[in-house]
Order: C-alpha cells, then structure tokens, then sequence
C-alpha cells in the first residue's frame, strides 16, 4: 500500500465517515448482526485495496471521473497517490516486457525441443531400418550357418514332441534392447 499505510488507514481515507459507522456499530444501540459486522470489517476495507489498486489506471484512463478526482486529491503518507499510481504504472509495464521476453524465450526453447524430437525421431527411424536391413539378415544367415554346421556333423534323429514346440537355439535378444533404447515418443 502506498506510503506504507495500513488497510484500515486507506479505508478511513477513502470512506471518510468509516470511523463513525465502527463506533454506530461498537455502540449498545448498533446493529451488531453478522452482515453490518461483514461489511464494516471486510467488505469495505476488501473494497478500499480495489480502489487504491485498480485507480492507478482509473485516474490515467478517466482522469475526469469522480473516482478518479477523489484519487488524484489523496495524498497517503505525504505521497500524492497520482505519483505513486505513475510508478506502480513503470513497474507493471517492466514487469509484463519482462514476461513476453520470458514467453518469447520459451517459445524460443519449445522450437529447439520440437527440432531435436524430429531428430531423434528420424535416428530412430534410420536404425530401425539398419536393424531390419543388415543385423536381421545377418542374424539369419549366422543362424541358418550354424543350423547347416549341425546338420552337417550331427545325424539327425527322430523329433519328439519337445522338440518341435521349441527351438533348439535360444532367441538372439542381444540387439533388440539396444533398439528399444532410442525409442522415441515424437508426439
């Protein structure tokens, strides 16, 4: 608050007669029901910070305004409210070029982000085509001379139902987790 005044004293200043409602309300013959206590406690001092931080662009805007005419004759702890609307206006404005630089420099880092999945993707795409096109094939002809090998110096013998449920060589899994590591979700 300006002039580093209290809420309560910024209500006084706003609503001249405030001290005179509190006492009405404090006296044995005051309204003493909930909403009077609401309104004099919370509504009004809640309506006073509005005023005083909204009118620094009321009196810049509307300059001629009622509201505005009784902002710009306040003067709050030997500061006139007209200044210190003024530089609350500077620092807003550094504060939002602040901010649309920050957006733009996130902006800035989502592109790099979106560049960087497009390349990953694509080098994911590239290995999964190396993988299908050389160690797969190379894998099957490795496979298919060490089956030749077998055959060639080992008789062959009658299968048993085992036997052809399962493969007599273990699955190569060596390459696919290497595979599955530069998987990359481009969405």
């Amino acid at each position: 608050m300006p002039g580093g005044l209290s809420i309560q004293d910024i209500t006084q200043m706003l609503f001249p007669p405030y001290s005179r409602w509190l006492q009405e309300f404090s006296s044995p013959s005051g309204d003493h029901c909930k909403a009077a206590e609401s309104f004099l406690t919370k509504v009004l001092p809640f309506l006073a910070k509005v005023i005083i931080q909204d009118g620094i662009y009321w009196i810049h805007k509307h300059p001629q305004n009622s509201a505005s005419q009784i902002l710009l004759r306040l003067n709050i702890g030997g500061i006139w409210y007209s200044n210190w609307a003024r530089s609350c206006r500077q620092i807003i404005v550094q504060n939002v070029k602040q901010i649309n630089k920050e957006g733009h420099d996130n902006e800035n880092i989502a592109s790099t982000i979106d560049k960087i999945q497009m390349q990953l993707s694509d080098s994911n795409n590239l290995l999964r085509r190396i993988y299908s096109s050389v160690i797969v094939p190379a894998a099957e002809n490795t496979h298919s001379n060490i089956t030749n090998a077998q055959t060639d110096t080992v008789p062959p013998t009658p299968l048993t139902d085992q036997q052809t449920t399962t493969s007599p060589h273990p699955p190569d899994t060596r390459t696919q987790p290497v595979i599955d590591s530069f998987n990359v979700d481009s969405n």
